[in-house]
């Protein structure tokens, strides 16, 4: 999922502009609305979700101040709206991906997922590498594991453990708890998002000549394809 520091219904006129910008003349529409209620009602506003091609992007309100970003892609929200809304809204944004490793040893096909845990943030200025301000990623690929930092580190970053020999012992969960609060997110806590004050969320909705590529998938269908287990 994303985060843009801005407020939803900023966010969600900024990306909704910019759609319109791109997809008036492919006779697809962009549209609007706000979705009130608590945080599973508004997120199952998503649904269904796309194969390919998303059509729903979601802007949450949270008690601090950053606004959470979701799109109904099957497979998770795409980085790449998210860096270059930094750019419009002049703000920083960040992706995060947090994916429990649960790749089985053995098997054909070997069942579960391959574990990840990625922060990339973006501002509205252009860096060596687009306007990505710093990349922290560890990620497992067919059962070995990869890590990787780019950019200048954070001042609250624990450096130290970047020169571990093992690399899962590099980056954990915990740290990506702290850093991430370090930045003002609670990431994690349900609490954080769709605070009973203020305003709503906002859905912007895309519908019309959407390309055939696509398809829906139910939430059940989804988590099958995604290796998610109860």
């Amino acid at each position: 999922m994303g985060f843009l520091e801005t407020e939803p219904q900023l966010a969600a006129g900024e990306f909704s502009r910019w759609q319109d910008e791109i997809k008036s003349a492919l006779g697809i529409s962009v549209e609007r609305r706000e979705v009130r209620g608590g945080l599973e009602e508004v997120l199952l506003s998503l649904l269904p979700l796309r194969m390919a091609g998303a059509t729903r992007r979601l802007f949450v309100p949270t008690t601090g101040t950053w606004t959470a970003y979701l799109d109904n892609n099957y497979r998770g929200t795409d980085p790449a709206a998210i860096a270059y809304l930094a750019q419009r809204l002049t703000c920083r944004t960040i992706w995060i991906v947090a994916k429990p490793h649960t790749l089985r040893s053995s098997g054909t096909p070997r069942q579960g997922r391959q574990g990840a845990l990625i922060i990339e943030v973006y501002g509205p200025e252009r860096t060596e590498h687009l306007n990505l301000i710093r990349e922290i990623r560890l990620q497992n690929d067919a059962g070995k594991w990869e890590f990787y930092i780019q950019g200048a580190p954070f001042p609250f970053e624990e450096t130290k453990a970047y020169e571990s020999r093992r690399k899962t012992d590099r980056f954990n969960f915990d740290m990506m708890k702290r850093y991430l609060r370090e930045l003002g997110l609670r990431a994690f806590d349900s609490d954080f998002y769709q605070p009973t004050s203020g305003v709503g969320a906002f859905l912007v909705e895309l519908s019309g000549k959407l390309p055939p590529a696509g398809r829906d998938v139910s939430l059940d269908e989804a988590r099958r394809l995604n290796g998610i287990e109860d």
